[in-house]
């Protein structure tokens, strides 16, 4: 996830994480988002310790420090913070979510349409709700695809929107 170094050369190859947080920093005036989700691995989210401290620098195994760039911010879509200490969990906001059993999709759905036209909510209420389309979206991906990562239905629905 951040790199590797190689232990005969000596030469270090980034990960997918520290590229892609590479690029977010070069780019000037741009804002960007690295949104990770999924369980909370002990190791990967100790490494971003430096990160969510008051440094917001990124320390590799190599030694580089990549400083945070003021445009750039982290969310954390998690399951549960098992393995996360009590030193990261202090150093990140958090939103509870509770799973789809508890609220539905409508509700969200509801703010996500709250400031739209009149006339566009009353297609989309016909659309989504009345015909029972998302319903029937949730039983189809039930039973048709087999879906590598099994997140929250409510998680599935903001995706959809």
């Amino acid at each position: 996830m951040f790199g590797i170094l190689n232990s005969q050369t000596g030469d270090w190859t980034d990960g997918i994480f520290s590229a892609i947080w590479r690029k977010c920093c070069k780019k000037e005036g741009e804002y960007f988002w690295i949104s990770l989700n999924g369980p909370v691995d002990a190791v990967w989210i100790e490494n971003l310790n430096t990160v969510l401290d008051d440094n917001k620098t990124l320390t590799l195994a190599n030694s580089d420090r990549i400083p945070m760039s003021k445009t750039l911010k982290l969310i954390f879509e998690v399951d549960s913070l098992e393995n996360a200490s009590p030193a990261t969990v202090s150093r990140a906001g958090m939103i509870y979510m509770s799973g789809f059993s508890a609220y539905g999709w409508r509700l969200m759905y509801k703010a996500w349409i709250k400031d739209w036209p009149a006339d566009v909510q009353q297609l989309l209420d016909q659309t989504l709700d009345a015909s029972g389309l998302v319903d029937e979206l949730y039983k189809q991906l039930d039973i048709k695809f087999r879906p590598v990562f099994v997140g929250p239905q409510l998680g599935v629905f903001r995706q959809f929107l």
